[in-house]
């Protein structure tokens, strides 16, 4: 399957559904409005997007960064190791698909992921502001409590939310038959 696929004009495509609307979501001003002035999510406010992302999935997704074989930090992501997806501003990837992305559109090729270690982040002059990342956090369980960080790499609405289940209807389909039986002026209420 593929997550992301970059056209012919450089742009982005996500192909599964949480990836398209997370990107939606920061690009939307009110949580352009958390970043300092000038900052976006895929370049300066990648740590703490990454760092907001691990909170959301409660530990599941970890932060790395993605670094010149010198050690250069050149972006920072989430990754979720069992599934093997990346996870930044723009959307779910699979190593290959964002190694290309890093390689074509931030001429950063043959780049290295590793941990990424606080020190190393901020001595690469990585802006990082705590309360940006737990107020994005929140707002990403807000938006996003609906989707399962274990299942995000399956792909399209039925896949995230199969294994949460859809509300069992049958309960209340019988208990309107119940009311239609006792009351068939019901039906039009049910």
């Amino acid at each position: 399957m593929r997550y992301q696929t970059i056209t012919p004009d450089n742009r982005i495509v996500n192909h599964t559904a949480f990836g398209r609307r997370l990107r939606r979501f920061l690009r939307k001003a009110d949580q352009r409005a958390l970043l300092p002035r000038g900052a976006t999510w895929r370049t300066d406010g990648a740590w703490m997007l990454a760092d907001a992302l691990e909170h959301w999935s409660r530990g599941r997704l970890k932060v790395v960064c993605l670094c010149r074989p010198d050690g250069r930090i050149e972006h920072v992501a989430a990754v979720d190791t069992e599934a093997h997806v990346f996870i930044d501003g723009d959307g779910i990837a699979a190593p290959v698909e964002l190694m290309a992305k890093m390689a074509l559109l931030r001429r950063a090729p043959n780049l290295v992921v590793r941990e990424l270690v606080a020190a190393d982040a901020r001595a690469a002059g990585l802006p990082y502001l705590e309360d940006v990342a737990l107020e994005l956090a929140m707002r990403l369980l807000r938006r996003f409590a609906r989707y399962r960080a274990d299942l995000l790499a399956l792909g399209g609405d039925s896949g995230l939310l199969t294994a949460i289940g859809y509300p069992d209807f049958s309960l209340g389909q019988a208990r309107a038959a119940a009311r239609r039986q006792v009351c068939p002026d019901a039906a039009a209420y049910a």
